[in-house]
């Protein structure tokens, strides 16, 4: 089984009903893993900003459009969000010069709104002063991480 391969930037939300391995690098920036254990299929996003955009409330570099773009995908392939489980990965501090901690706002955010969907999460890796490189494989929900 060949598996295509995808690199996630800033901002970027994806979604694959083919075997695909997602790959992304994350500091205080934190990425949703969603998986459909009835379809066996994912995606992912990478999000830069807590909460919602005042200029354009679609624009998915923030946590509350990522987290419902990546959900209306999963549910365009027909997954049922009440199928869904999600890992999350990132949210770290690394910018140790800056007192605010924009890891922890991330975090924060993408656990809150995951709790509005009411979407579990499986399993998290978060905080901390590491970053670190993700592999989310869409087809069976294993994630593979590098610090």
């Amino acid at each position: 089984m060949e598996i295509k391969q995808v690199y996630v930037k800033s901002g970027d939300v994806f979604v694959s009903r083919e075997p695909c391995m997602f790959t992304t690098l994350l500091g205080s920036c934190i990425s949703v893993c969603l998986y459909d254990l009835t379809n066996c299929w994912g995606g992912i996003n990478h999000i830069v900003h807590a909460g919602k955009s005042i200029i354009n409330p679609q624009d998915t570099l923030y946590s509350e459009a990522a987290i419902h773009s990546l959900i209306v995908k999963l549910q365009q392939l027909g997954s049922d969000p009440r199928e869904l489980m999600a890992k999350v990965i990132g949210g770290g501090n690394v910018m140790q010069c800056i007192t605010f901690q924009i890891g922890n706002c991330n975090v924060n955010a993408v656990f809150n709104e995951l709790m509005k969907w009411n979407i579990p999460i499986l399993a998290s890796d978060v905080g901390g002063k590491n970053y670190r490189k993700l592999h989310f494989y869409s087809h069976t929900g294993e994630m593979q991480l590098i610090r």
